[in-house]
């Protein structure tokens, strides 16, 4: 059973937090042993070992419990400290362990989740509801969810959702209104009974009310809710009034000693409780069963109205005293809610305290996988924070979220100004220069991240822990440099990553699989692609040891793009399923988009073209959506290869044209469209229009190298001018082009990928023209 809190809305996980803290019957004000015990015990009610450790280490992650890694199992530790290092890695492991805990309740018996209040909840309890749904298709479980209509505005996905039946509570008939109000008065006047029924337009809350003011002979009744529950209010004694304004500071739950907090001890304790206990008999609060701080009693307003009404009546004065109180008391109690505790801070005027616990509300939302809310919750803090450097670590913070959002040149702002903020050296500085570094290989510019980079290689941290962010920062930098066609700056970058590596507190597993990724770009650029495939797949494997779905299967994805360079298309098909299968996992959309760009690629080449046209169209429209135009770029001219294989020159046309235009900031990615456009108007017969585009493509290669496309650019450029009578210049072209790939298949190993790679059609025409030229 998990409810939503209006001082929560939004906050990551909040509401699956209270209902597995709940679960294992754990109070906020428990002792941190106490809290893992009590966790770890109610999972091995349900899982043998070591699966109840480590679920209930990441349901401890999702509910405020963490677990001491040091005190875990060999074969659980490693995994919970890499996801502590990686939110998108955390969010696949509590992903995986709330499914698993669930999957063992079903298996006892009937599994029923109930989310009340889903307006103040959060998307990513919804996400890992969802998910758990997905996963458990077949199992005895059932989710009620109860939200007003506004839910949809809150999560737009629900009604796309083919897994929830929406039911709408329809208003009372007036005859069940009626029945109401004789049931409840009694013998009553006809014309009175329709009053109140005309009145309350079908709203069973506002009936119950106009019934109650009505069996208090008010004869004159408010037109709407609020008035109707503010008249009812005014009827109270002044006291009453007094505790009810103080707590509905709280929300609509508080404790009786926060309301001695906020009302400076007076009244007396047990005055106090005999105004709650008028309170309840007015059926106005309610005291809980049980309350999340054990030495206190919580109580509840009885319906989130009458918690306004109550909240209408404090002066502007008296909400920022209460508030700032409020989150004092909380803060001592064992609150660890930050948005809570941040939203009290704010509107009690304690910026610094607000922006701090925004800070962790966006890390919180990150490792939840809600971006939005990352980047909602680090704006806010943003606007609240006095002290540079808290500011500095949510604008990091908010330029992670917008990278995965396709939000770069938002990021990259971020990131600048959080990189002039930040201490040098710490782990939020190198991160920060990380999330530079990929928004600057999406935006296909590295205009003021170059000097960051540099100045990443060249600073010491500032503590052992920060070792490990800092290495996964070269890595991620050399692989973006490399990317965008920086060689001898990626080679940098990578030197210092091969410098940093040695450190043994430096080499965490994913710090470790991010330097191996980079290896393998390095070894793309210079062509060793079976090194490069096996860099990759060491990445891969080493991202797969720690549970990290998603990386795992980019990593993957890039084994078999090498293996689909060196011709084994069969081959680069089954790795790509592999890698479809792991982003499926992850629940990645990026990705999935990915795996699928170069799955369609090589089953063109083994398979159906017609359908690998088909996905690769499909693949265009995730990235479009994604705002990745070097990604966009890359599968539209792809795409229009395979629709002149398929005899399609107007639409290949179009497809490379789009992709040329569109990439006009990154020059690797723009030589490579250039190829695309040339292999168009050469099949067309159009050499004149061809040699202009393959000469602005070699143009940019004499000062960057390129990652894709390479072999055909040269060709078609040879092509090119053969056809045009520049054949002398044609056979210098195709002589150099021929003396690449001799070196490439020079430096493969296997005897089989040598054949296949010597067997690619760009490569075979290569030599065929050479032949042509030399023999003239």
């Amino acid at each position: 059973f998990a409810r939503g809190d209006p001082l929560r809305a939004g906050s990551a996980h909040a509401m699956l937090a209270s209902a597995v803290r709940a679960e294992a019957g754990v109070r906020d004000d428990d002792s941190a042993p106490c809290k893992r015990d009590a966790l770890h015990t109610r999972m091995q009610a349900v899982l043998d070992e070591p699966a109840a450790t480590r679920v209930a280490a990441f349901l401890g992650e999702l509910s405020g419990i963490p677990f001491l890694a040091e005190q875990l199992p060999a074969e659980v530790a490693p995994l919970l400290r890499a996801a502590r290092f990686e939110p998108s890695l955390m969010i696949e492991h509590v992903r995986g362990a709330f499914i698993e805990w669930l999957a063992a309740e079903c298996a006892r018996g009937p599994c029923l989740v109930v989310l009340e209040d889903l307006h103040w909840g959060d998307r990513s309890t919804f996400q890992l509801v969802e998910s758990a749904l997905e996963a458990l298709s077949s199992e005895p479980l059932m989710v009620l969810a109860l939200a007003r209509s506004e839910i949809h505005d809150e999560l737009p996905r629900l009604r796309e959702s083919d897994r929830f039946t929406e039911l709408r509570l329809s208003q009372l008939s007036r005859k069940a209104s009626s029945d109401l109000v004789h049931a409840a008065l009694g013998a009553v006047p006809a014309a009175r009974a329709e009053q109140l029924v005309e009145r309350s337009g079908g709203n069973p809350f506002f009936l119950e009310e106009l019934v109650r003011a009505a069996a208090h002979g008010s004869e004159q009744l408010p037109e709407t809710v609020l008035g109707m529950l503010e008249m009812r209010i005014a009827r109270l004694d002044p006291a009453a009034r007094l505790v009810l304004r103080a707590a509905s500071v709280f929300g609509e739950v508080f404790w009786r000693e926060g309301l001695s907090e906020l009302l400076g001890r007076a009244p007396a304790a047990q005055e106090l409780r005999s105004w709650l206990t008028v309170l309840g008999g007015e059926e106005i609060v309610a005291r809980e069963r049980t309350s999340r701080f054990s030495e206190h009693e919580a109580y509840r307003f009885r319906h989130a109205l009458l918690r306004e009404a109550s909240y209408a009546m404090l002066t502007h004065e008296d909400r920022a005293a209460g508030h700032l109180l409020a989150g004092q008391w909380l803060e001592a109690a064992g609150e660890d809610n930050a948005l809570t505790l941040a939203e009290h801070f704010e509107r009690g005027g304690a910026r610094d305290r607000a922006a701090r616990c925004y800070l962790r509300a966006s890390q919180a939302a990150l490792d939840g996988n809600d971006l939005e809310g990352a980047v909602r919750h680090a704006e806010r803090g943003a606007q609240q924070a006095l002290d540079g450097v808290v500011r500095g670590e949510l604008l990091s913070s908010r330029a992670e979220a917008q990278i995965w959002m396709g939000q770069a040149a938002l990021a990259r702002q971020a990131a600048l100004e959080a990189l002039e903020l930040l201490p040098r050296g710490s782990a939020a500085w190198c991160s920060a220069v990380g999330n530079l570094g990929d928004a600057a290989l999406i935006l296909g510019t590295w205009d003021g991240a170059e000097h960051w980079v540099e100045a990443l290689g060249h600073t010491a941290v500032t503590a052992p822990e920060a070792e490990g962010s800092r290495l996964m920062a070269l890595g991620r930098a050399a692989f973006s440099l490399a990317l965008s066609g920086h060689r001898e700056r990626a080679e940098s970058a990578l030197d210092l990553a091969r410098k940093a590596a040695r450190s043994p507190v430096a080499r965490t597993p994913e710090a470790v699989a991010h330097f191996e990724a980079a290896l393998g770009m390095s070894a793309t650029i210079a062509h060793d692609r079976h090194a490069a495939a096996q860099h990759y797949e060491r990445a891969a494997t080493a991202f797969e040891s720690i549970g990290a779905e998603r990386l795992a299967s980019g990593a993957w994805s890039n084994v078999g793009n090498m293996y689909g360079e060196l011709g084994d298309y069969t081959r680069a098909v089954k790795i790509f399923t592999r890698a479809l299968a792991a982003a499926e996992r992850s629940r990645s959309r990026y990705a999935r988009s990915l795996v699928q760009f170069n799955l369609a690629i090589a089953r063109s080449f083994t398979d159906d073209l017609d359908a690998a046209i088909a996905l690769e169209r499909e693949v265009i429209g995730e990235f479009q959506a994604q705002g990745d135009v070097r990604l966009e770029a890359s599968a539209r001219c792809a795409l229009s290869d395979m629709l002149v294989r398929g005899g399609r020159m107007a639409e290949a046309e179009v497809e490379a044209r789009r992709g040329w235009e569109i990439v006009a900031l990154h020059k690797p990615a723009r030589a490579a469209a250039c190829a695309a456009m040339a292999f168009v108007l050469l099949a067309a017969g159009r050499v004149t229009e061809a040699l202009a585009f393959t000469s602005e493509g070699m143009k940019i290669l004499s000062t960057t190298s390129m990652e894709e496309r390479e072999a055909q650019l040269r060709l078609c450029h040879a092509e090119a001018l053969a056809r045009t009578g520049a054949r002398a210049e044609a056979r210098i072209t195709i002589e150099r082009a021929a003396q690449i790939i001799q070196a490439d298949i020079d430096r493969i190993d296997s005897p089989e990928l040598r054949q296949s790679f010597a067997q690619i059609r760009e490569h075979r025409r290569t030599f065929e023209l050479l032949r042509e030229l030399t023999a003239e």
